[in-house]
């Protein structure tokens, strides 16, 4: 919560693990801050603030020595809706490879209609992506999903049964299983990363919050090799 207060040791974990990828929620941007507050060497920022309110929002930082774009087709507004909050940019670590990389962040408080936007949202990556790699990442804020067993309780509530069911209409895999929040004596899963493929993502670990944040970062190795 609050990435403007937490900036120099964030600086310091990304120069300890030195991601190429980074997907940082809940920065509490405002169209009104400008990127040098967010400013991380050797980084492009890519943010979306949109909307009303102080908490949530979405970042991604793209290492430099990587090929990248935004995605237009999904950072623009459709209909006049917008899923709040996401950003996606095209990474290609070589020329005639690309990567369609997004950042989630889903409010615990969520409307339906917001819900609907974000399985919309999936699904248009999932199709714009193509035959390319994809690479979502992010808080979606649906704790009930068991990702050791892959169930879901009957009851669980419809965003988490509607989440689940698209990830797997969408062929996604969704790659985290250890508990991403820490609040008192419980824990959950709520940060998730999803590829199309399990042997996408490697050595994931789950590193202590920064601050005062209840969340760990998310570590892990996207595989960067092409199958023929």
């Amino acid at each position: 919560q609050s990435l403007k207060s937490k900036m120099d040791e964030f600086k310091g974990v990304v120069s300890r693990e030195k991601p190429h990828i980074i997907s940082v929620t809940e920065t509490w941007g405002k169209e009104s801050l400008g990127d040098a507050i967010f400013t991380l060497k050797g980084y492009n920022t890519y943010r979306d603030d949109r909307g009303e309110g102080t908490g949530g929002w979405t970042l991604l930082y793209i290492n430099k020595k990587l090929g990248q774009k935004p995605c237009r087709k999904l950072n623009k507004m459709r209909n006049n809706q917008h899923f709040d909050s996401n950003i996606w940019c095209w990474v290609s670590p070589t020329r005639t490879k690309k990567i369609l990389v997004g950042s989630i962040y889903r409010s615990p408080r969520s409307t339906r209609e917001n819900n609907n936007l974000l399985l919309q949202q999936i699904d248009r990556a999932n199709t714009i992506a193509g035959d390319n790699r994809l690479l979502i990442m992010g808080d979606f804020n649906i704790p009930s999903i068991d990702w050791v067993t892959r169930d879901i309780p009957t009851r669980a509530p419809k965003i988490d049964r509607d989440l689940f069911k698209k990830l797997q209409d969408c062929f996604l895999y969704q790659h985290v299983t250890k508990p991403t929040r820490f609040r008192g004596n419980a824990s959950s899963t709520l940060d998730l990363i999803c590829t199309k493929e399990e042997e996408d993502l490697r050595n994931i670990k789950v590193f202590p919050p920064l601050g005062r944040s209840d969340h760990g970062v998310v570590v892990g190795e996207f595989v960067c090799e092409w199958k023929n």
